[in-house]
């Protein structure tokens, strides 16, 4: 039998227990609380015009109380990604791959996160821009030029090989266009130069106007040759060219503003040195500037980006640093775009014509 003074004892434990139990799951919605606090659609680089076609990630950044699996959805215009996700305490930053835009105009761009049985969070949307490019493809074609039968038998065909992969992609990255309308071919077809062609210094140093533009006439007729609807020609010269040639270790690219279908960068150039020659092609000028003190390298990035190919970040703040790719190589740099050579690049396709 119970007695009352253990009834009483009963209901103060069981109100306890209740009181205990609706505090702890008070304390676990705190620590879990799921809020989405920046959603960004980003193809290249932030808070820039998309362009229509070129493949797009939607980035959320969101905060959790604890660590917790969560529900995340994303859209970008009729365009949804949702995922279950793994978030660590604190705030967290994802990318989620979308359907490119397919067609100008403004095009809302959300996230919303809650819990994986759907409960709590919230939803933020922003909108973005898409627009339509005129001139929405590049055709490039590599051509290997003036590699002697020494340069063959060390370097080729690997060098050439990785030249071609890394510039290709990093190219096709990093410009505002669509990553199936850019297309390089690679030429296995070595074009020799001539005596003249090659001798673009006299034996003083003075460079030969003349034979340079005849250099550059010849890359650009053989290219175009290969292919003739070709927008640039790519002459890929063997490692160390413009040291023989030019007397100067410190050049790998160089391009020509009379012959401006063609440019010729070493195969032991960066990752980055096509895009800058291609730069050139579009009427971009050098941010590096060596008669400083101390020399500029390059101007810095302004925005935060994304590489989709290899799903890597860029952060501006990253050691080493990062120059957007209109400066100098540096082996000790990191390259990518800043917003005022991308919106140049963009403004020009967008106009149809190259310079």
């Amino acid at each position: 039998m119970i007695r009352p003074s253990n009834l009483r004892s009963l209901a103060i434990g069981v109100v306890l227990l209740v009181a205990a139990l609706a505090l702890t799951t008070a304390d676990s919605a705190a620590q879990t609380a799921l809020t989405v606090i920046d959603v960004k659609a980003v193809q290249v680089i932030e808070d820039v015009p998309l362009v229509v076609g070129k493949a797009t990630v939607v980035k959320v950044v969101v905060t959790a109380g604890a660590t917790t699996n969560a529900r995340l959805a994303v859209s970008l215009g009729a365009s949804t990604n949702v995922q279950t996700v793994r978030l660590a305490g604190g705030t967290n930053t994802l990318y989620f791959p979308v359907d490119p835009p397919s067609g100008p105009g403004t095009l809302q761009v959300s996230a919303t996160v809650s819990s994986t049985g759907g409960a709590g969070g919230n939803q933020l949307t922003n909108t973005v821009e898409a627009v339509a490019l005129q001139k929405n493809s590049l055709k490039v074609i590599l051509l290997p030029v003036d590699w002697s039968n020494q340069d063959l038998a060390r370097n080729y065909p690997a060098r050439y090989n990785s030249f071609a992969s890394q510039s290709s992609d990093f190219f096709k990255a990093s410009y505002p266009i669509p990553d199936g309308n850019l297309q390089i071919t690679k030429s296995t077809t070595n074009f020799m130069l001539t005596a003249d062609e090659r001798a673009i210094v006299d034996s003083v140093g003075n460079l030969n106007w003349a034979n340079i533009m005849d250099m550059y006439s010849s890359i650009a007729l053989a290219g175009l040759r290969e292919m003739p609807d070709a927008d640039l020609v790519v002459g890929v010269l063997p490692p160390r060219w413009f040291a023989r040639n030019l007397n100067d270790p410190t050049v790998v690219g160089l391009e020509l503003q009379a012959v401006r279908q063609a440019v010729a960068n070493q195969v032991d150039s960066d990752y980055a040195t096509l895009a800058h020659e291609a730069g050139h092609v579009f009427g971009l000028l050098d941010d590096y500037d060596f008669n400083l003190n101390p020399p500029k390298i390059g101007d810095l990035l302004d925005e935060p980006g994304y590489w989709l190919s290899q799903g890597k970040v860029i952060n501006p703040n990253e050691t080493p640093t990062y120059y957007s790719f209109m400066g100098a190589s540096d082996p000790s740099s990191q390259y990518w775009v800043d917003r005022n050579t991308y919106m140049a690049i963009m403004q020009t396709l967008e106009s149809g014509f190259l310079p």
